[in-house]
């Protein structure tokens, strides 16, 4: 994935958009809990709202295109009628996204986090 960003950043156009809508979700997150330390667990489920973005803006060529970024959060980061800066390829305008380190690189980096973790998981399980 960080490599697919980074060539994709490469050759994008950097444009201004204009923040049309914040849509908000309801997200549900599982969470593993073992209190006594021991390899028993037990889970509960926890809803939280996530504000995600909706940003249009104009292509080179001056089409408009409208995307929703992939870059919600928790908190309400953007404000309709905001100007955020957009990158996008052009030769698929529609695959846009926010220029903003937690839009282009925070998915990758908790990708690479998660995979650590499960790798270290996974040594300490079979080296008993």
């Amino acid at each position: 994935m960080y490599v697919q960003r980074r060539a994709f950043l490469k050759g994008a156009i950097t444009t201004v958009g204009v923040v049309t809508e914040v849509q908000v979700r309801i997200e549900t997150m599982t969470r593993f809990e073992a209190p006594d330390g021991t390899r028993t667990s037990s889970t509960t489920e926890e809803s939280y709202e996530s504000y995600t973005p909706v940003v249009r803006f104009y292509t080179a060529a001056g089409n408009a295109v409208v995307f929703t970024s992939d870059g919600g959060s928790a908190t309400r980061d953007y404000k309709v009628g905001q100007q955020v800066p957009v990158v996008y390829a052009a030769d698929s305008p529609e695959q846009a996204e926010i220029r903003s380190f937690a839009s282009l690189w925070l998915a990758p980096l908790v990708l690479l986090a998660g995979s650590l973790f499960q790798a270290l998981l996974a040594l300490a399980l079979f080296s008993t």
